[in-house]
C-alpha cells in the first residue's frame, strides 16, 4: 500500500494542511505531490492505495485545473481522504465537488474535512491560521482515518455540500507588475498553475487562465506583484467583517 499526500496548493496552507493529515495518517510514510505544478498529474494507483488530497476554496468551488486532472485520473482500488481548506468565509460546495470527482474516478472517499486558513486576498482573515491546535486536530483526524480504511469495510463519507454546484465567478482581475521592481526573472510564469503568465513578458497575465490563486505575488522575490488598487479595495470592504469570526475546523467520517 503506498500513501500518497497530494495537494493543489498555490500559497502553502493546502500543502501544510494535507501533509498534517498525512503525518497522522501514516507517519513519514508517504509519497508527496504537488499537483499546483502544471504538468503533474494524479499518480497511477493500485488496490489498497491511500489518497491524502486537499484543495483551496475558490468562490465554493475547487480550482478548475486540479478538476481537470481529477476526471483524467483513475482510482479504481485506492481509497481517498477529500479537504477543502478556505478563508474564513464558506467552503460551499467545494468538499462535495472534491469528493464526487474523486468517486466518479474510482476512488472510495472514506473521510472528509473544510480547514480553516488566512486568507489569500486579506490576510487579516482568519490571520495565523493554521495554528497549532489546528494541526492537531488535523493530525488526530488523520489518524482516524487511517483506522477507518484499515477497518477494511466502510461506507463513503458523506458531506455537505448541493447539487447542481454554485456556478463559478469569473476572473474579474489579475494581479499587475510594478515595471520598477519585476526583474524579469520568470518566476512567477514558471510557478504559474495555468500558464496564464506570458514567461517572455511577466507583465502579461491572460484573463481568460488566470484564477485569481495569488502564487505569483506571494511567490514574486521582488514584491513586484499585487492585486489592482481598486480590486484590494473592494475585497478588504467585503471581507473584513470576517475579522472578528473565528470558524472551527469541520471533519467528517
Amino acid at each position: 500500500m503506498t500513501v500518497y499526500c497530494l495537494y493543489f496548493s498555490s500559497c502553502g496552507s493546502c500543502r501544510s494542511c494535507a501533509k498534517a493529515v498525512a503525518d497522522g495518517f501514516a507517519g513519514e510514510d508517504y509519497e508527496e505531490i504537488n499537483l499546483t505544478n502544471r504538468t503533474q498529474e494524479l499518480p497511477q494507483v493500485s488496490t489498497g492505495d491511500v489518497l491524502i488530497i486537499s484543495a483551496p476554496v475558490y468562490g465554493g468551488r475547487i480550482p478548475a485545473p486540479l478538476a481537470q486532472k481529477i476526471e483524467r485520473a483513475s482510482l479504481s482500488g485506492a481509497s481517498a481522504v477529500a479537504m477543502v481548506v478556505y478563508g474564513n468565509r464558506a467552503y460551499e460546495d467545494a468538499l462535495l465537488e472534491l469528493s464526487d470527482l474523486l468517486t466518479k474516478a474510482g476512488a472510495v472517499v472514506a473521510a472528509g474535512a473544510a480547514l480553516i486558513a488566512r486568507h489569500v486576498f486579506v490576510p487579516a482573515v482568519a490571520k495565523g491560521r493554521p495554528d497549532m491546535n489546528d494541526f492537531a486536530l488535523m493530525k488526530s483526524f488523520g489518524e482516524s482515518a487511517a483506522r477507518k480504511i484499515a477497518s477494511g469495510s466502510f461506507a463513503p463519507v458523506q458531506v455537505p455540500g448541493n447539487r447542481p454546484y454554485r456556478d463559478k465567478a469569473p476572473t474579474a482581475f489579475t494581479p499587475v507588475v510594478d515595471a520598477e521592481l519585476c526583474q524579469q526573472c520568470g518566476l512567477c510564469a514558471r510557478s504559474c498553475p495555468t500558464g496564464a503568465i506570458n514567461p517572455k513578458n511577466p507583465q502579461e497575465t491572460n484573463i481568460s487562465l488566470c484564477i485569481d490563486c495569488m502564487r505569483c505575488v506571494q511567490g514574486c522575490p521582488e514584491e513586484a506583484r499585487s492585486l489592482p488598487v481598486k480590486a484590494q479595495e473592494f475585497l478588504t470592504a467585503k471581507l473584513s467583517a470576517l475579522i472578528p469570526i473565528t470558524r472551527e475546523n469541520e471533519t467528517f467520517l
